[in-house]
């Protein structure tokens, strides 16, 4: 029985699929060569055909070169209810193209991105990135500044001519020219008064 793999989309057979079935007792089911071993590898290869975007794996030849990398099932969370094909673990990474929700550009959704979302941050699998990297790094500066301002302002209106600068420097990252100049003017003041 053959297949594509959908890292390198190359037809395989299950002979192409060693390393991916040595995963296969850590999703519960008959690794190959096992006594009560009910063809795993031909049942897998039926499942992704009639099932394609169920799994995630890739070939031999793929993870031998480097274009994928395998996964550890035990370290990724996929068994939760109520999400469709979410019981299914990741068997390997590979890069795949994704398209930004916020900027529209192309980027690549990485393998060792993959590896660290999924088996070190603990995402849920089949959750993916809606934003590139750019989009989410900006995202993230911007919710830091938001942080920063939250803590300067939280007694209202610090003395300090240094926060009141920082606070302008903030309101001008953030496009806010009334209050950017309001704050600079009143620690020049303070600076003035001092």
């Amino acid at each position: 029985m053959r297949t594509n793999c959908p890292c390198c989309q190359q037809q395989v057979s299950e002979s192409d699929l060693r390393q991916t079935a040595t995963l296969f007792p850590l999703m519960g089911r008959p690794a190959p060569g096992d006594r009560n071993n009910l063809a795993p590898i031909t049942k897998f290869i039926e499942d992704y055909n009639r099932y394609p975007t169920l799994y995630q794996w890739a070939c031999d030849d793929c993870l031998r070169e480097s274009l994928a990398i395998l996964a550890d099932p035990r370290r990724q969370l996929y068994n939760f209810w109520g999400v469709p094909g979410a019981g299914i673990p990741y068997l390997a990474y590979f890069d795949e193209k994704r398209r930004c929700e916020n900027c529209d550009r192309t980027y690549v959704f990485g393998k060792n991105e993959q590896l660290h979302w999924y088996e070190e941050l603990q995402f849920i699998v089949h959750s993916r990135p809606k934003k590139c990297p750019e989009c989410r790094k900006e995202d993230r500066r911007a919710r830091n500044l938001n942080t920063e301002l939250s803590e300067l302002l939280r007694d209202g209106k610090p003395e300090d001519p240094d926060k009141l600068q920082r606070i302008a420097e903030i309101y001008k990252i953030i496009g806010k020219e009334d209050k950017e100049k309001a704050y600079s003017r009143a620690a020049a003041k303070r600076r003035d008064d001092r």
